[in-house]
């Protein structure tokens, strides 16, 4: 499906990652941003919320209700988990939806449910959603009606695993995962917690034995490899605004080295723009993708004999996040996979 502009109705855009999605929209030559909807701020301008567009012209926001989607070809969620399962049935059936939140990221609604304290309201379209994990998935996420944008910490942990899962490098049984975000990864509502002086000069792990990131990587790797695993996935909030960074211990399958690992993952990715290899024995660095669709992987041997170590970067907004929206919305509509997706990381 190949279009000469395409209509957008972005929903929830008074949050980061609504902005940063209006942000990378209005330099992608074939897109158009007709409605800006946020419930709570209906009738304001969206100027006001995102400082990076004072100088840019915008609609204002309105309420999901108000938008006609005579005009519109695809309906960019970015609504809090938890509300879009429950809007998605007024959008006609012939626009394209990429949903951003975890409504639509679980093939099993049972574990969606559970981790996020509700009953899902459109089970029935769970399996037509396809899991937009871009350079994974394209091939699916090409036909598809609806996407469900991966969270940013399985994006991070995914792209450098499932190629090693392919090819039976790794064992599944063994998985440590310490995982580490800047604090719009929680969002934009007023916490306590996330005020300047409690997370400034501090950081602290959160949500040890219950993440709710750690049950979407759990099924994509049983869908991967048909094994029931549990991970042990330990995330950190860490006083930055944006980044997130993945080191992930894995144990090699017998016959396998250091070598076999990076080559496998040079070989993966080796036509995609956005997920690059270091080679230069360099850890990931959050400095690395800041502000990019980006995702940088680097691979070492433990101290511990069989042991491998992974690290992988992103920026959580937008590979995380808006980024990887935008990257299936192109992969969806027939469009050259990086429009809008150019920026070069921002240093320092």
């Amino acid at each position: 499906m190949n279009v000469n502009n395409i209509n957008i109705a972005i929903l929830g855009a008074s949050g980061y990652t609504g902005g940063d999605l209006i942000r990378l929209l209005l330099s992608h030559e074939k897109s158009s941003i007709i409605y800006l909807s946020a419930h709570s701020n209906v009738g304001q301008d969206s100027n006001d919320f995102h400082k990076g567009l004072f100088d840019e012209t915008l609609p204002i926001f309105v309420s999901v209700e108000d938008i006609n989607y005579d005009n519109i070809d695809l309906v960019i969620s970015a609504l809090p988990h938890n509300i879009f399962h429950n809007v998605i049935s007024i959008i006609p059936d012939n626009i394209k939806v990429i949903d951003m939140s975890a409504d639509f990221r679980f093939t099993n609604s049972k574990i969606y449910n559970e981790y996020y304290e509700t009953k899902h309201g459109s089970e029935n379209l769970l399996k037509e959603a396809i899991y937009g994990l871009s350079e994974i998935n394209r091939k699916n996420i090409k036909g598809a009606r609806i996407v469900a944008c991966p969270g940013c910490y399985p994006t991070a942990v995914l792209l450098p695993l499932i190629p090693l899962i392919r090819s039976k490098l790794v064992q599944l049984d063994d998985i440590i995962i310490d995982a580490k975000s800047g604090v719009t990864g929680a969002g934009r509502s007023l916490k306590k917690d996330l005020l300047f002086s409690e997370i400034s000069e501090s950081v602290k792990p959160y949500s040890l034995t219950n993440h709710r990131h750690a049950p979407e990587i759990e099924e994509k790797i049983f869908l991967e490899s048909n094994e029931n695993v549990r991970i042990s996935f330990t995330p950190h909030l860490i006083p930055i605004n944006r980044g997130e960074l993945i080191t992930m211990y894995l144990k090699l399958n017998d016959g396998n080295d250091l070598s076999q690992i990076i080559a496998c993952l040079e070989d993966f990715y080796s036509n995609d723009e956005f997920v690059k290899i270091n080679t230069e024995s360099k850890p990931s660095e959050t400095a690395n993708v800041r502000g990019s669709n980006k995702c940088l992987i680097s691979a070492f041997d433990d101290r511990i004999r069989g042991r491998i170590i992974i690290t992988s970067v992103i920026d959580n907004l937008v590979k995380g996040s808006a980024g990887q929206a935008i990257q299936n919305m192109n992969i969806m509509f027939d469009l050259e996979e990086g429009m809008g997706l150019k920026n070069i990381p921002l240093y320092p």
